[in-house]
């Protein structure tokens, strides 16, 4: 067996030819993440500016095209990481059977290119949408959520792959601290306009844009933020971030072990959040309790109840604030358990496993979908 078929269980270090393709996927590697990632705050930066000053006229407008364009290349590049047999290698044993690949494809190279493909399908349908209905969409709508499930997945993916690569190359904190953060700031889903919108006072100043106010669809969807009162102040968010920051900060600890990596990426994660206060107690309430060794649905339900309480102050209602605190500790304990099982799957990924991510991308965005429709059908 030559030093070029040889399988990276039993590679040395000292092999030049082995030590060059390890350096060349890693590489590589880091090449397509900054390149999509990147493109993604051009992007996303560039699509509010052009929002924000212009009246909408089409769905293809350039940050959307310069944004599907990027996404379509960095698509391209990653794909050459599967396709190349001593990059794809380093990935691990293939475990993946996809329909007309002849080779079975690594676990965590599935799950980045499942979330490529998702972007795919987000893009076309976004494109369908806003071509029919304009600006008319909460952000649970099911092209915006699914773009939101594909960003979540692709991250997902990336941490996947350099994990992978770990194996061979440890990760060095900074690197990690990045992957950690950006998963973070995508793990969000099914939140949307919740999310999104810190008060009723913020969607009122946004709708009285002298812009926003020439155009009818936009307008019909602030009316919807505003008449169901889809913001951080409406009583449903607290729960259901309780589900999101447990889950993301077990994600979070199950993709990096290193505390001082952790604290760092989940303290900036918490500050991008605009209103870190609720987010600082469950991360501390869930390390302090942590360290002293005790059950883990103890842990995260005393977080859950801090975080529910300090919630319930913050995002101004306080007369509920012994519900939700009530409410927040078990739904905190039941994301710990969905951010264990994630972490658990993006360190070791497989057939069945990396699908269950693309069934979730489809289902989300459906159910959320239909919770728009409604919203839009039944708001004049």
């Amino acid at each position: 067996m030559t030093a070029a078929t040889q399988s990276p269980a039993v590679m040395t270090p000292f092999d030049d030819v082995n030590a060059w393709s390890l350096r060349a996927t890693l590489h590589y590697f880091w090449w397509v993440f900054w390149a999509f990632t990147l493109g993604l705050v051009v992007t996303l930066s560039w699509d509010g500016w052009w929002h924000s000053t212009r009246v909408f006229d089409s769905a293809f407008s350039p940050p959307h095209l310069f944004g599907y364009g990027v996404a379509t290349l960095c698509a391209l590049l990653a794909a050459r990481l599967a396709f190349t047999d001593h990059m794809r290698r380093w990935f691990g044993v293939g475990s993946v059977r996809v329909w007309l690949v002849p080779f079975a494809i690594p676990g965590a190279l599935f799950v980045l290119g499942a979330g490529f493909v998702l972007l795919g399908i987000a893009g076309a349908l976004d494109l369908t949408w806003h071509s029919a209905f304009g600006l008319d969409e909460t952000g649970w709508s099911t092209p915006h959520s699914m773009i939101g499930c594909a960003f979540f997945l692709l991250y997902l993916g990336f941490a996947a792959c350099r994990l992978a690569l770990a194996r061979h190359q440890p990760m060095r904190p900074a690197s990690a601290f990045v992957l950690i953060v950006l998963v973070l700031l995508f793990s969000g889903i099914g939140l949307g306009p919740l999310a999104g919108n810190t008060s009723p006072a913020e969607v009122q100043q946004l709708a009285l844009r002298p812009l926003f106010l020439r155009e009818p669809a936009a307008e019909h969807a602030f009316r919807i933020a505003l008449q169901w009162n889809l913001t951080r102040t409406n009583p449903l968010f607290v729960p259901l971030a309780a589900i999101w920051v447990g889950m993301a900060l077990t994600l979070a600890r199950r993709l990096e072990p290193r505390t001082g990596v952790y604290v760092a990426a989940v303290g900036v994660w918490s500050l991008l959040t605009v209103t870190p206060g609720p987010f600082w107690l469950a991360i501390l309430a869930s390390l302090g309790l942590g360290a002293l060794r005790l059950p883990s649905w103890l842990v995260w339900g005393v977080s859950g109840a801090l975080f529910g309480a300090a919630g319930a102050y913050v995002w101004h209602n306080p007369a509920l604030a012994g519900l939700l605190t009530l409410v927040a500790a078990p739904l905190m304990v039941l994301g710990h358990a969905l951010g264990d099982r994630l972490g658990g799957i993006i360190r070791d990924p497989s057939e069945q496993r990396g699908y269950l991510f693309v069934y979730l991308g489809l289902i989300i965005p459906l159910c959320t979908g239909i919770v728009d429709l409604y919203l839009r059908a039944n708001t004049p």
